[in-house]
């Protein structure tokens, strides 16, 4: 028996089949009406035929028939972190140039190896996501790709990538901790760090089975920050961009010595006695103040959009929950108004 594949949108795809060990002549019963032996021009199923001889002894089968995709598996490229803004971004190249309607994104959830549906992505579209939900400076964080051909059939990667988180215990010496980069190989981590002398530089590398670094001479004031970085074998081109916009760095959140700098303006001074926990969230998330409330505090939740999604007034105490029960997941901001001032945090509802 042979079977050719089949377009999901134009009727390609044939079943070639012999009939053996009866009594000729056989006559053949497909499900799709066809009377012949071998079936032509059909779309992927299964098809089920019963084949009668000469004796009318019958026989009946199955076969089925793939899309011409069916054998394809997308792999995602690389995940790297936008440092502008802390959010994820994944890339994955299309080595396919048919039978893709779109592409699914799927993030690790809190519980290990349980993946949540995250975005669709067309296929027409720049195989490029960044995840606005995601906080890398919290921890780091896995992701999956599939695609969906025309069929509706989802094919799954069998490879996960996961981002690098960074996390630094700032001193007299500066403790630099990291997790690894899951999805490519690699030599080393590349370490760069900033000062507001020299700027960011290229500070020094470690081999890749490496996980910390002490920064034994940091400058001794001032903002400090470092990023970690790893190189993948090989180069990212989105598709719809050129090769001059390709990628093969994957960058670590940005951590830096915040209880260097002062706040100089009110609100920032605010914000630093505020505290949002835990970030992400599931059930309910913590207002925690640092210095108890003494007067009537509003508090509200936006989302994205703005719209008001939560509303609740306070008139003591330094901690409020807030449930989450009713909250999708996403982005979600956290106003706390407290006569002329203003203070605004964002927490995520996985």
């Amino acid at each position: 028996m042979t079977v050719t594949p089949s377009s999901c949108t134009t009727p390609n795809g044939s079943i070639d089949i012999t009939a053996v060990n009866g009594v000729p002549s056989y006559t053949f019963s497909w499900s799709n009406g066809a009377t012949t032996e071998d079936v032509s021009n059909v779309f992927p199923g299964n098809y089920f035929v019963t084949v009668t001889d000469a004796d009318l002894c019958k026989i009946s089968t199955s076969v089925f028939v793939p899309s011409n995709i069916y054998d394809y598996q997308p792999e995602i490229c690389l995940i790297s972190v936008d440092t502008s803004n802390n959010t994820n971004y994944i890339v994955w190249q299309k080595n396919i140039t048919y039978g893709v309607e779109k592409y699914k994104i799927y993030r690790e959830s809190s519980v290990p190896n349980n993946f949540q549906f995250v975005a669709d992505v067309p296929f027409s579209a720049l195989s490029e996501y960044t995840d606005l939900v995601a906080n890398a400076d919290v921890h780091s964080w896995r992701y999956r790709l599939s695609s969906v051909d025309s069929c509706g059939n989802e094919i799954p990667s069998y490879v996960d990538h996961k981002t690098i988180y960074l996390d630094v215990t700032f001193g007299t010496t500066n403790l630099l901790t990291w997790n690894y980069y899951a999805g490519f190989p690699y030599n080393k981590f590349y370490i760069s760090r900033y000062d507001i002398v020299n700027g960011w530089q290229l500070y020094d590398s470690v081999p890749g089975n490496i996980y910390t670094y002490t920064d034994i001479t940091p400058p001794p004031t001032g903002d400090v920050r470092y990023l970690v970085e790893a190189k993948a074998p090989f180069n990212c081109i989105p598709q719809l961009k050129t090769a001059a916009q390709t990628s093969n760095k994957t960058k670590s959140n940005v951590k830096h010595n915040d209880f260097s700098i002062l706040p100089t303006k009110l609100e920032d001074l605010l914000n630093s006695y505020l505290l949002i926990s835990p970030n992400p969230a599931r059930d309910e998330v913590w207002v925690n103040f640092n210095t108890a409330v003494t007067s009537a505090t509003n508090i509200k939740v936006t989302d994205v959009l703005g719209k008001e999604i939560y509303e609740q007034v306070i008139y003591e105490g330094k901690k409020v929950s807030i449930p989450l029960t009713n909250f999708k997941s996403g982005l979600y901001f956290i106003q706390i108004l407290s006569g002329k001032n203003s203070i605004v945090k964002k927490f995520v509802k996985e």
